[in-house]
């Protein structure tokens, strides 16, 4: 993926995760608004299938299980060939999008 034009749109702190979702009890989503997007949670991104108010559905499983209380960020980006890092996810950044 090439992260070169990658635009952050939402940031939270996860409040419990499975193979293939995240959730974030505190937001109200609308339906599959993320469907599309990338979410980057414990060094790991994945493609977002689908989400409900506060769940994200994922694109295969997590590596490791995100931990409540992490930090992560949703993305928009059009994957193209090519690879590159995300940004760097702290408080300040995050806190900037809530």
């Amino acid at each position: 993926l090439d992260y070169s034009a990658v635009r952050r749109t939402v940031g939270g702190i996860a409040s419990s995760a499975t193979p293939t979702t995240l959730t974030d009890v505190t937001q109200n989503w609308p339906i599959d608004q993320f469907a599309g997007s990338y979410v980057a949670v414990d060094n790991q991104t994945r493609s977002v299938v689908s989400n409900s108010a506060t769940t994200l559905t994922v694109e295969g499983p997590w590596s490791q299980l995100p931990a409540a209380g992490l930090s992560y960020a949703i993305f928009a980006a059009a994957p193209v060939r090519g690879n590159a890092p995300l940004p760097t996810l702290d408080e300040a950044s995050l806190l900037e999008t809530l």
